[in-house]
């Protein structure tokens, strides 16, 4: 499940990171079915994306958070549903019931894949790789030192 949050950084970075970074605290569970880690993202011009993935939270509180800072401006989606832009000194709120996660945006954009138009943003082929190279990070950590 957790692929799908580093396919939203690179998405919204329109760029693949150039260093990846996992940490998952030790468990007897199997690495790549881990319900707990910290992926960190470090892209071109220095921008930096981490993803905080815990499946322990209270009942009632929103699955995903979203949060976004640059120049005096913050950005935070919650849940998909509610989102609060704030920066030079306004505040905007906006609501959406349906909690659309990107897929009609998805399909927007495999239509004009199909049409012959070229993509800005990563393939999910590519953010896979960053996936794979952050449970390799992750891998690397956990190996008990002597």
């Amino acid at each position: 499940e957790g692929c799908h949050f580093v396919d939203f950084a690179c998405w919204f970075m329109r760029a693949l990171p150039g260093h990846v970074h996992a940490s998952v605290p030790p468990s007897d569970g199997q690495l790549m079915v881990a319900q707990r880690f910290v992926v960190t993202l470090t892209f071109p011009g220095g921008s930096i994306a981490t993803v905080l993935y815990g499946s322990e939270s209270a009942p009632g509180v929103g699955k995903e958070l979203v949060e976004a800072h640059s120049g005096g401006r913050s950005g935070r989606l919650d849940d998909y549903r509610r989102l609060e832009l704030r920066g030079g000194g306004r505040r905007r709120t906006t609501r959406d019931r349906t909690g659309d996660k990107g897929h009609r945006s998805q399909f927007e954009a495999f239509r004009r894949a199909l049409d012959g138009d070229s993509q800005t943003t990563p393939s999910a082929l590519d953010t896979m790789a960053v996936t794979f190279a952050a449970l390799e990070s992750a891998q690397t950590l956990s190996t008990p030192r002597p």
